[in-house]
């Protein structure tokens, strides 16, 4: 995009615009976190069979020490221990503990698609629609058929527009094709 074509935006606006895209994402995920734990147990034991197993498990960590799902291998320690932790430091019961670490790794787990995406993601990208026509053109050939083709794609430029990746779905009555090109650039 040239200088000409670039829509002008104040460098106020701009900026803010900026910080709300880089900082809704973790206020998303604080409220997530942060929210009370209490309406949601209910819930998730009554949909996830595996919760009652990991329920019971806590339950007999925080009164034994220990537990035999945890001595099978059933449950993971680590995460029986995460639960205590939660139960211990934040003084919830084991069914709200469970829930409460099940919300944390759910944040952690978005939040680190969304570093990656960051750092990973693409410096820019577009779609694009495309569409051929053409002839044969071989000696002794008398067809005087057409052939045509009509398709689409996405673009991804990685660090530079020269550095791009573009995926492309082309349909013709002969065939549909899948096309990768890595390079060409705008």
């Amino acid at each position: 995009m040239t200088q000409a074509e670039k829509t002008v935006v104040s460098p106020r606006v701009e900026r803010g615009l900026d910080i709300a895209d880089r900082g809704f994402p973790l206020v998303w995920l604080c409220l997530y976190v942060l929210l009370p734990t209490s309406g949601w147990a209910s819930v998730m034991f009554a949909s996830w069979h595996d919760q009652e197993l990991f329920l019971e498990t806590l339950r007999s960590v925080l009164a034994n020490g220990r537990a035999e799902a945890i001595d099978d291998n059933v449950v993971g320690p680590a995460y029986m221990a995460l639960a205590a932790l939660v139960h211990w430091v934040f003084g919830l019961g084991p069914q709200d503990a469970l829930v409460a670490l099940n919300r944390a790794s759910y944040a952690l787990s978005v939040a680190s698609a969304l570093v990656l995406v960051r750092v990973l993601g693409p410096e820019d990208y577009g779609v694009f629609a495309l569409a051929d026509a053409g002839r044969v053109w071989l000696d002794g050939e008398r067809s005087r058929r057409w052939h045509t083709a009509a398709g689409g794609g996405l673009w991804f430029a990685y660090l530079r527009r020269d550095h791009t990746v573009t995926v492309a779905v082309a349909r013709s009555a002969e065939k549909t094709g899948v096309y990768l090109a890595t390079g060409f650039a705008f």
